[in-house]
């Protein structure tokens, strides 16, 4: 099973986990689709990045085509296509598959930029801190330093079991939206700000 926000099943089609009109100032969601299916994107006003989840699709834009796939979420670095705003974006389904959709405000044109598991930054945090205990994987997708044109940072956080994600305690500059994925159906996970989980 897959679960969506405050625990409900993901359903087939888009689900949203958050809008820009919240505090987070982003349209987040997975897009699940079934094999064969079609779907087409364009946003006016809003850049945004496709990351594939689990699957395989075909995705399409300008006059470009890339096959993006992934067996292990947690496992294998991502593909991502992030495009600017009015880019028109076709995604078919080679079989069932998970994409993560993620849009921001931004009026700048930039050129859509393909992200293979390869361009991924992959970082190993916290290693040797209290007994492991803080230790995880960060893959940068893009973010300032490598997408300055972008308002939106993409990225994924992988942990082990019991292990803390953020600590020591610190902050960002921009907003961050965290959904949680599990590989055991008794996982769970939660964000603390300050003593507000």
């Amino acid at each position: 099973m897959r679960f969506g926000r405050l625990g409900e099943e993901l359903k087939h089609g888009y689900n949203a986990m958050t809008t820009r009109e919240s505090d987070m100032l982003m349209d987040i969601g997975y897009q699940v689709m079934e094999k064969n299916e079609v779907v087409e994107f364009e946003d006016a006003l809003q850049e945004t990045a496709f990351v594939i989840l689990t699957g395989e699709v075909e995705i399409r834009w300008a006059d470009r085509k890339e096959i993006m796939h992934r067996d292990s979420l947690f496992d294998e670095n991502p593909y991502c296509l992030h495009v600017p705003l009015g880019t028109k974006v076709t995604i078919k389904a080679r079989k069932n598959s998970e994409v993560l959709v993620q849009k921001t405000l931004n009026e700048r044109k930039f050129a859509p930029v393909f992200y293979r598991p390869e361009d991924v930054q992959a970082d190993i945090f916290g290693e040797g801190m209290w007994n492991g205990t803080a230790e995880r994987t960060v893959r940068t997708i893009f973010d300032y330093d490598n997408a300055p044109y972008s308002n939106m940072v993409n990225g994924e956080v992988i942990n082990s079991p019991g292990r803390w994600s953020g600590y020591i305690p610190h902050n960002h500059p921009q907003p961050e939206v965290y959904t949680y994925k599990f590989d055991r159906p008794q996982g769970f996970g939660a964000c603390f700000i300050g003593d507000d989980a």
